[in-house]
């Protein structure tokens, strides 16, 4: 029986998404697009569009991963300093793994040429303001609740950490020992003491 498309397209799609993930929009070749997906350069097209279509789709699907995945504990109701070590906790059990030696696919991107385009600067940045808006949203929560200081700037924090977000990717990706993740964690969690 025959998978449905919806499926294949779908499976497809994740395998453009990590193709990417791996090397990069500029050394991902269509070749490596083809080999990753099994489909034939025509059929990516007509799927997918172009390799830039096909990018902007990986970085939607990326950002969407990590701010429903990694990020859900800061949305979470009531969500506060806790779920702040949660997030950092994740990220440094993760850099540890092989797919932390990937980094993160947008701030991998933010660093490439194909950055300076319109349509990846707007997904660049939308990642980094959705991860800065639910760390906001957590660090208010833990302010209102009394967990953090009322005299904290919580803008401010929120910039730190999405600053410690991208800063354990980056490491991870350059294969820094774990324990420097976990420190970073830790130093970080001390700023809301």
């Amino acid at each position: 029986m025959a998978r449905p498309r919806k499926f294949e397209t779908d499976e497809a799609r994740a395998n453009v998404l990590q193709a990417f993930w791996r090397s990069g929009y500029e050394s991902t070749s269509l070749s490596d697009l083809e080999a990753a997906t099994g489909m034939g350069r025509r059929s990516l097209y007509n799927a997918f569009g172009d390799k830039h279509a096909m990018f902007l789709h990986a970085l939607a699907d990326f950002r969407r991963s990590v701010v429903e995945g990694n990020m859900r504990p800061l949305k979470e109701p009531g969500a506060g300093v806790a779920e702040i070590r949660a997030v950092l906790d994740g990220l440094a059990a993760v850099g540890a793994t092989p797919l932390g030696k990937l980094g993160c696919l947008i701030c991998n991107t933010a660093r490439e040429t194909i950055a300076s385009n319109s349509e990846v600067a707007r997904e660049v940045a939308l990642y980094f303001q959705q991860i800065e808006t639910a760390m906001q949203g957590a660090l208010d929560n833990a302010q209102q609740c009394g967990e953090l200081s009322a005299e904290a700037d919580t803008a401010s924090l929120a910039h730190f950490f999405l600053g410690c977000v991208v800063s354990m990717s980056v490491l991870a990706k350059a294969g820094v020992q774990p324990v420097v993740l976990a420190n970073i964690r830790d130093e970080a969690m001390k700023a809301l003491r």
